[in-house]
């Protein structure tokens, strides 16, 4: 699988578990410090929207501007974030999309480094949600396999930026890759 295959395997894991929130479950807190359910749907919409800014070109201003955005309104979240994702997915596709130098609130991103961290970031967000709403968090193997292919390489300078959470837990390989996953996302798995 190719990273625009893991990208929409990480919106369908998400939508899955989208799917299932109820609706006195909005309001629940995530693994993500001070995040309710719905804060944590608006980033992913949120996150979706920004980087088609960035393929178009935007600032780094302009980016983080859509980050921080009410990226939800009084849509419905299941159709925001299908829909922002359907465009992402379009939008990926297109001729030279991914030759792309991106101007990311963390830096110049190539598109095909991008497009790895979208993958990442919203796998981790499924496994976020599933844990707020008791769904099942079991990621799919091959979006773990992926995100850690991605993030392993980058760790180091990732520790340094201030968006990623600190290590939980051990990272080498003796640990199951979906629990090293998440030790290096700086979330707990119930059984360490």
């Amino acid at each position: 699988m190719d990273s625009l295959g893991g990208v929409d395997l990480a919106h369908a894991e998400y939508e899955r578990r989208l799917r299932l929130v109820r609706p006195d479950q909005w309001g629940l807190p995530t693994p993500c410090a001070e995040w309710t359910v719905r804060d944590l749907v608006n980033h992913s919409v949120a996150a979706a929207r920004a980087y088609l800014l960035m393929l178009e070109g935007c600032s780094r201003e302009r980016a983080s501007d859509e980050l921080a955005s009410d990226a939800l309104g009084d849509n419905d979240p299941v159709e925001a974030f299908s829909s922002s994702a359907a465009a992402l997915h379009d939008a990926l596709r297109k001729p030279g999309a991914l030759d792309v130098v991106c101007a990311h609130p963390l830096g110049d991103w190539p598109g095909t480094l991008l497009i790895r961290l979208r993958a990442t970031d919203v796998g981790v967000h499924a496994w976020d949600l599933a844990r707020a709403i008791g769904a099942d968090e079991h990621l799919h193997p091959r979006l773990v396999e992926l995100a850690l292919e991605f993030w392993l390489p980058n760790a180091e300078s990732f520790r340094d930026l201030p968006v990623f959470a600190p290590y939980t837990g051990p990272v080498d390989e003796s640990v199951p890759p979906e629990r090293r996953l998440l030790h290096l996302a700086g979330r707990r798995d119930p059984s360490d």
